[in-house]
């Protein structure tokens, strides 16, 4: 049977890690042998999730049901899935983020470690942009285009402090990206993982001047959610409005 540990028990062991100190990555940096842990440290942002990572791994060492077997699957994530990224700094990204989420979803801690930090209440909301439809002619690059699509995210609270993400966008010749999953909030972005054990998508959105941005490091959620033309590497709608965004999603639940 797993083990089962209260909300106080939770709530203690995730103070312990907030309370670790905080390094540049996981090792030191001024001992890095191999080009994995040099590319690391030349990189702010892999040097903080590997940091993140190292953390979330001892917390989940101190809880888990199954210590050998946690040593195992981290040791072969290291040799199989990191170290193969060599210096390629958005392979090391995506597998040290869908490490981090595998940690805290997957059964290998006993318990769910999710959603532990509240996110900005400024971020709910709809971010929306409505274009005409074109599609290829088939001559040259000309395009005709007829009618409107809006491309969304629409972000609302989830349970606790998850965050709810429903999106749809639209892109040349009708191809769409279609995608809906619960979100965390981590630092200063929203980590949306989704099938991690078959695609290993983790989306990130990001929140600047009344925008959200979108990153999808290793395009695994493309390749999940997409179609050919679509993809979320680099997404950027504006804020609408809350009257604006209320009417948006009563016409799309009466729509048949």
């Amino acid at each position: 049977m797993p083990q089962r540990f209260g909300p106080a028990a939770v709530a203690a062991l995730l103070l312990v890690l907030a309370t670790l100190s905080s390094r540049a990555a996981s090792f030191d940096c001024a001992k890095a042998h191999s080009v994995v842990e040099t590319t690391i440290c030349a990189s702010p942002r892999l040097s903080r999730l590997d940091d993140e990572l190292a953390r979330w791994y001892e917390l989940t060492s101190s809880i888990t049901v199954d210590p050998k077997g946690l040593v195992t699957l981290q040791r072969e994530w290291l040799r199989g899935t990191r170290d193969e990224c060599g210096d390629d700094t958005e392979c090391l990204e995506h597998a040290m983020l869908v490490r981090i989420e595998r940690l805290r979803w997957s059964p290998e801690s006993g318990v769910k470690l999710f959603a532990d930090q509240p996110p900005p209440s400024s971020i709910f909301g709809r971010y929306s942009e409505t274009e005409p439809v074109c599609v290829y002619t088939g001559k040259g690059d000309e395009m005709e285009c007829a009618g409107e699509a809006e491309s969304y995210f629409d972000l609302t609270p989830g349970k606790g402090n998850r965050v709810h993400v429903r999106s749809e966008l639209t892109f040349f010749n009708g191809h769409m990206c279609d995608f809906e999953a619960e979100g965390e909030w981590a630092d200063d972005e929203l980590r949306v993982p989704s099938e991690l054990d078959d695609w290993g998508c983790v989306l990130i959105l990001r929140f600047r001047d009344g925008k959200l941005v979108t990153d999808d490091p290793g395009t695994s959620c493309k390749e999940r959610y997409c179609g050919m033309r679509g993809g979320y590497a680099y997404i950027e709608l504006p804020k609408l409005p809350d009257a604006e965004a209320k009417a948006k999603r009563d016409a799309a639940a009466k729509a048949p």
